[in-house]
């Protein structure tokens, strides 16, 4: 090396991308954040608001008619960041982003068998 030269020794940090596998060094890679169910709840039912109901109490009677009807279930959500690839096939995709490739590729193979087994039967129910 001549004088007024510096040597370029960056040491860049691998990353794995989340939806293929690939590790890369990290200016090659980027990151995104993604929103995923982490759990979810139902309203419990108690003692007191199935005594009150029998009462007449409006605030138990609604208690009791949301655990009966099933629509007081909440999903709680979470955000995380990941790594992608920084190319056009894999990290460039938003849809393949949130789901990830396992999981799309498992849908279309699904899909793809239920299709086929559908035909199938039509074409012996009108044979």
């Amino acid at each position: 090396m001549g004088i007024g030269q510096e040597q370029n020794n960056m040491a860049y940090s691998n990353r794995t991308c989340t939806a293929c596998g690939f590790k890369s060094i990290q200016p090659n890679m980027k990151q995104i954040e993604i929103e995923y169910n982490s759990g979810s709840s139902n309203a419990g039912l108690s003692k007191r608001a199935v005594g009150f109901a029998l009462l007449g109490d409006k605030k138990a009677n609604n208690q009791l008619g949301n655990w009966m009807s099933g629509n007081s279930k909440r999903n709680y959500m979470r955000k995380r960041k990941v790594w992608v690839c920084n190319t056009v096939g894999c990290g460039s995709n938003a849809q393949h982003n949130k789901q990830g490739f396992g999981k799309t590729l498992l849908k279309f193979i699904t899909q793809s068998i239920l299709l086929v087994v559908l035909f199938i039967g039509a074409v012996l129910i009108f044979a």
